[in-house]
């Protein structure tokens, strides 16, 4: 027998032997369409829940399982064009965790509880769990822990540990997490292609954005001091 022969038995075998034409087979009319990332899964379960179809909303979560290895709750609360690095692989949000609009998320990133209560949650009880505001973006890796609140516009540097509160416009490293810069009118176009929800806007409209949170970010300071 040439060595040819034996090369094409060879490869005969293991496509037999391990199964993949069968996974092939069985599932040749999905893998011929483009990946649905975690949000767009986490979208159309809440469809479905909407319909009082459970059953679908429940497959709808383990497909994000199956697909990007990540645990994502149907009871999780997510905004509006909130995105996920890579489609959404490797990551843990709790089941009670609140995401904000346009939030980014990165890979490999764990949104999760901590201890007691530190906050008030969507439900008006106390939540061990984060609320992680409009725009901000949790980078490659994050771990985001606890009943803490994550403001606007903050940006969690890779491979992070946060378990405090962040105030809006926070550019946080390290572990633990600490705040080693403030987004200001100066510095925000450094940032800009970071909020991926905002990238279709132009610079003006962008920076109006963000004077407009910092102007809240003062307002509510202020508030704070005069208590």
């Amino acid at each position: 027998m040439s060595e040819n022969a034996m090369s094409v038995d060879a490869e005969t075998t293991i496509l037999s032997n391990h199964g993949v034409n069968t996974w092939l087979e069985q599932l040749q009319v999905a893998l011929d369409c483009a990946v649905p990332s975690a949000y767009d899964i986490w979208c159309c379960a809440q469809v479905y829940l909407k319909a009082g179809d459970k059953k679908n909303a429940m497959r709808c979560q383990k497909l994000n399982y199956v697909l990007h290895n990540s645990s994502i709750p149907n009871s999780v609360k997510m905004g509006d064009d909130v995105h996920f690095g890579s489609g959404g692989m490797g990551v843990t949000l709790h089941a009670l965790s609140e995401i904000g609009n346009g939030v980014v998320i990165g890979t490999q990133v764990t949104v999760g509880g901590r201890g007691r209560g530190k906050r008030v949650g969507a439900t008006g009880k106390s939540a061990s769990v984060p609320l992680i505001g409009d725009h901000v973006v949790i980078s490659t890796g994050s771990k985001v822990l606890g009943g803490i609140e994550i403001g606007t516009f903050s940006v969690i540097g890779a491979n992070s540990l946060v378990t405090t509160n962040i105030p809006p416009l926070s550019v946080v490293v390290g572990t633990p997490g600490r705040v080693v810069k403030e987004i200001t009118l100066e510095n925000c176009m450094a940032y800009k292609n970071m909020y991926l929800a905002l990238r279709g806007l132009d610079k003006q409209d962008y920076a109006k954005l963000i004077k407009a949170a910092i102007l809240k970010k003062k307002a509510l300071a202020n508030k704070s001091s005069l208590r």
